[in-house]
């Protein structure tokens, strides 16, 4: 039997059986599911929502002074103006 102890802010120490089995490193996400009275920690992969290109695209339209002050009402608003963007910067 292995033990963990709960530590401040419910922490928890992985037994290093688990981290080794499993191939954790640092830095890795693990998503956590309560299942029968207990806790099940698998290891996932995030996937970055923007490529690199398109995250430097959104910091060069960020930065661009005829963009400063740009506001919006809704958030979905917002949101059609960067797609707009996006399909016009797209490759043809």
């Amino acid at each position: 039997m292995i033990l963990s102890k709960v530590l401040s802010k419910y922490q928890i120490t992985l037994p290093k059986q688990a981290v080794k089995a499993l191939h954790i490193q640092k830095g890795n996400v693990l998503k956590c599911t309560v299942e029968k009275g207990g806790v099940l920690f698998r290891p996932v992969i995030v996937e970055e929502a923007y490529t690199e290109e398109e995250l430097k695209k959104f910091h060069r339209l960020y930065n661009d002074p005829k963009n400063k002050g740009k506001s919006y009402a809704t958030k979905e608003e917002a949101l059609a103006h960067l797609d707009r963007l996006k399909r016009s910067n797209a490759p043809r």
